[in-house]
């Protein structure tokens, strides 16, 4: 009886302790010279270089479909991405409206 309320207890702790994929997206994530930083208020800033280029625009995530949408300021340029991630510091993002997928990788640089 012990040794299941052990296993009970140990399962409970390893289910909460795993991160959403809301909780890995957060943070500043960088690919040459183009980055996203995903804020947990559910807004993102982007830029290259050191140049900020969007900043506050809302961002949505659907884990079960693992697809990303970033809204910007014009209603023809929200951008629908699929994401997948790799460990906890490589993010894959590809466009949903390639004809065939090219994910491209960035790695965390911020939290």
């Amino acid at each position: 009886m012990n040794s299941r309320l052990v296993f009970f207890l140990g399962l409970c702790f390893f289910v909460s302790c795993k991160q959403s994929d809301e909780q890995k997206m957060i943070g500043k994530w960088q690919s040459d010279d183009v980055w996203y930083e995903y804020l947990d208020n559910k807004t993102y800033n982007s830029g290259r270089s050191i140049i900020t280029m969007i900043r506050g625009f809302k961002y949505s995530i659907n884990e079960e479909k693992q697809e990303l949408t970033m809204y910007t300021d014009d209603a023809n340029q929200t951008y629908y991405l699929q994401y997948r991630f790799k460990d906890n510091d490589t993010l894959l993002l590809n466009n949903v409206l390639n004809s065939k997928p090219h994910f491209e990788k960035f790695y965390k640089v911020a939290k």
